[in-house]
């Protein structure tokens, strides 16, 4: 069972927007990786249905565009999710790979009719992580959560009247910030490139 409601509301001549929603989930069961008892096949672990969980929380968001070629965003996300039954070694009920609290920042700026730089920063809090199985069980392990700043720049090279080139590159974790994700270490500072055609 999931629900969820939220307002939004408009200030401003609707160049800001301020959001609220709430939101429940009961899961009845989930799949998760357990010992097998009893297995007909002689398997010792593997995926099983399991009990479920229950998550609510509540997320808040504030758009502004202080002037026509600037657009900002921001949100807080706060979520309290917990298992019926634990799959951790420790009995821990704390659902894996959730951010009880989570903040974003996004700023969007059209600099020309064609050049466009936008940057977006998350921060969350400490979060529990089981992917690493030891013989009873999977061991929890809390992580700090990230500090990541990403940056991206695209250019638009009209081609003809209803064609264009966007050339783009985007540089991830421009802080070059030491993090985990599911508690593997990802890359610190890197950037891609490539292009698009509109036709």
């Amino acid at each position: 069972m999931s629900v969820d409601f939220g307002v939004d509301q408009y200030f401003g001549n609707s160049r800001y927007r301020v959001s609220s929603t709430y939101f429940y989930t009961r899961l009845q069961e989930v799949v998760g990786y357990s010992g097998l008892v009893n297995d007909p096949f002689g398997r010792w672990g593997g995926y099983a249905n399991m009990g479920g969980g229950l998550a609510r929380g509540l997320e808040t968001a504030v758009e502004a565009r202080p002037h026509r070629s600037l657009t900002l965003r921001t949100s807080y996300s706060y979520t309290n999710a917990d298992e019926r039954k634990s799959a951790l070694v420790g009995g821990s009920l704390r659902s894996i790979r959730v951010f009880p609290h989570m903040f974003t920042v996004v700023a969007t700026q059209q600099i020309t009719k064609r050049l466009q730089l936008s940057a977006d920063f998350l921060a969350a809090s400490d979060y529990v992580s089981g992917s690493f199985f030891v013989g009873s069980g999977s061991r929890p392990y809390q992580f700090d959560g990230p500090r990541k700043l990403d940056a991206a720049v695209n250019y638009t090279v009209p081609l003809g009247e209803r064609r264009s080139l966007r050339l783009f590159t985007r540089i991830e974790n421009v802080l070059n910030q030491r993090y985990f994700e599911d508690g593997f270490r990802t890359p610190r500072a890197w950037a891609t490139a490539g292009m698009k055609l509109f036709f």
